[in-house]
C-alpha cells in the first residue's frame, strides 16, 4: 500500500470549488441541473486573430456525419451525438459510455462578425468554426421627431 501525503488545504479547495458549482448550478444556470446528466459540453478554445474569430471545441470520436454546428441570431450551438447503432448480444455490459453519448455547447458571438462566412472543418478530433470579421459595423441613423401635444377641451 503506497503512502501518500495528506494535504488539508487540497481538499479545501475541493470542497469549495463543489460548492461554487452547486451554487453556480442552482442560481446562475437553474436549467442546467436536469441537464448535467444527460449532456456534456465540449472543451473550447475562443479567440480572435486580426481578421477572423476562431472557435475549437475538442469532439474527439466523433465522425463528421455525428456533428451539428447552428446558428441562431449569434448564437452558435455546437452538437455531437453518439448513437447506438447496433445491439450487441453476446456481451453483458456493466458499464457502457464510449459509442453513446452527447455533446452540447452555445456561445454568443460578437456583433463584427460576418455570419456569412463561417465556416467549419474537423481535423483529429478538433471542430474548428471560422468567422470573417465585418470591416464596419452597419449603422442606422434614426430621426427624432417631436411629440405632438393634443388640444385639451376647457
Amino acid at each position: 500500500m503506497a503512502i501518500t501525503r495528506w494535504e488539508p488545504f487540497r481538499e479545501i479547495q475541493t470542497l469549495r470549488e463543489r460548492i461554487n458549482h452547486m451554487f453556480e448550478d442552482a442560481i446562475v444556470r437553474p436549467s442546467s441541473m436536469w441537464l448535467a446528466d444527460m449532456v456534456e459540453g465540449p472543451a473550447v478554445d475562443v479567440y480572435e486573430l486580426d481578421d477572423k474569430f476562431v472557435v475549437e471545441a475538442q469532439v474527439p470520436g466523433f465522425k463528421l456525419e455525428e456533428i451539428e454546428v447552428g446558428l441562431t441570431n449569434r448564437t452558435l450551438t455546437i452538437k455531437a451525438e453518439h448513437k447506438l447503432t447496433e445491439e450487441v448480444k453476446e456481451k453483458t455490459y456493466y458499464q457502457r459510455e464510449m459509442r453513446v453519448g452527447t455533446l452540447y455547447r452555445s456561445l454568443l458571438l460578437p456583433d463584427d462578425i460576418d455570419t456569412k462566412s463561417i465556416q467549419a472543418t474537423l481535423h483529429n478530433g478538433v471542430l474548428e468554426i471560422q468567422a470573417k470579421k465585418l470591416q464596419e459595423l452597419p449603422t442606422a441613423k434614426i430621426d427624432v421627431k417631436p411629440v405632438l401635444k393634443e388640444k385639451t377641451a376647457g
